[in-house]
């Protein structure tokens, strides 16, 4: 049997014999509207159209035995509304701010930068007692600015020209010093000979002596040319801009 509520239009299906003859009282669910339902009046000449089957939550109470019970209205519940699709949301972290030390470290050194020579050995001792893994920014920079070869000097140059099994041997000596605090690497050597108008006319190059030199330390070099050009008149020998 289908019952629908005046109020709300709302239909319900109810098994034949809950309402009985002489009808009862019937609750929406819906809306809570009370109204008297009548008993379904037997068709004639068409049958009945198909019942609608009834959902768990659309079940209309059955009617109670007792007379007491047979006048109070029966709830009819409605169909279940499918409850809405539940979706993950994926929650983004927010981005990371930095340190706060770090933009104050930043921020000293582009004042460092910025006031030359003179402020970064000023400042130096601050910016690393704000932010002490700035030093190795000054380390870098540092570094970074001194061409290879920086604090090394090239010492006690001598040369000799010598006769070695009917060829001329020109052999060349002298000494490789660091004159500074810290420890320095040393470039390739590079020997040149030139004529009296000082023009090169013949150069060669050399292995350091030692690829690092302590503060102070002083390395020996060695080196010789077979046959050297008869034109040659001075020599010259100087550290590559290249280690």
């Amino acid at each position: 049997m289908l019952l629908v509520c005046p109020a709300c239009a709302t239909e319900y299906t109810v098994a034949d014999g809950t309402i009985g003859a002489g009808g009862r009282r019937v609750r929406c669910h819906r809306c809570a509207h009370v109204w008297q339902q009548a008993a379904a009046a037997p068709s004639a000449g068409r049958p009945p159209p198909a019942p609608v089957p009834a959902t768990p939550a659309a079940v209309v109470e059955a009617a109670a035995t007792s007379a007491a019970a047979a006048e109070a209205p029966v709830t009819a519940s409605p169909a279940p509304v499918p409850a809405p699709t539940r979706r993950i949301a994926r929650v983004v972290p927010p981005p990371k701010r930095p340190a706060v030390g770090l933009w104050i470290a930043w921020a000293v050194l582009l004042a460092v930068i910025m006031a030359g020579t003179a402020g970064l050995i000023m400042l130096r001792e601050t910016a690393i007692a704000l932010f002490p893994p700035v030093e190795r920014l000054y380390a870098f920079f540092e570094t970074a600015a001194e061409p290879p070869g920086a604090g090394l000097e090239i010492r006690n140059v001598q040369f000799k020209q010598e006769s070695d099994g009917g060829q001329s041997l020109l052999k060349v000596t002298g000494e490789v010093a660091n004159t500074t605090a810290k420890p320095r690497n040393v470039p390739r050597l590079r020997v040149a000979l030139a004529d009296d108008k000082g023009r090169e006319i013949r150069h060669w190059y050399v292995a350091a002596p030692k690829p690092v030199l302590a503060p102070d330390e002083v390395a020996d070099f060695a080196t010789g040319l077979s046959n050297p050009p008869e034109g040659a008149r001075s020599l010259r020998v100087t550290l590559l801009a290249e280690p």
